[in-house]
């Protein structure tokens, strides 16, 4: 029985949240993307976090507001898919480099 996160990523769910962001083709927040791709929210944020980063483009709050340590503000984040990106590029890319590896 496997427990804890598996070692490679898991394609599928790359491509659902991939997918979903092409769909949407707009910035959106983290949480409407997890109810858009069904996908809990740990799983999304885990994969945008290890695995997706170079794919997509990102806006914090503390980028928009002027941040001071020790405030409330929630820390929100809107993702947009970065131009010419596909779900079939994306699982391309990680399949390549699962052979390099």
């Amino acid at each position: 029985m496997l427990r804890g996160r598996p070692s490679k990523p898991d394609l599928k769910k790359i491509f659902i949240i991939v997918k979903t962001l092409e769909n949407i083709n707009n910035w959106v927040w983290i949480r409407e993307l997890t109810r858009k791709s069904k996908l809990p929210l740990s799983t999304v944020h885990y994969y945008l976090e290890k695995h997706l980063n170079q794919f997509i483009e990102e806006i914090n709050t503390e980028q928009l507001l002027n941040y001071e340590k020790g405030t409330n503000y929630p820390k929100l984040r809107l993702i947009k898919l970065k131009k010419g990106v596909t779900p079939e590029k994306a699982i391309k890319w990680f399949k390549m480099k699962d052979k390099f590896k």
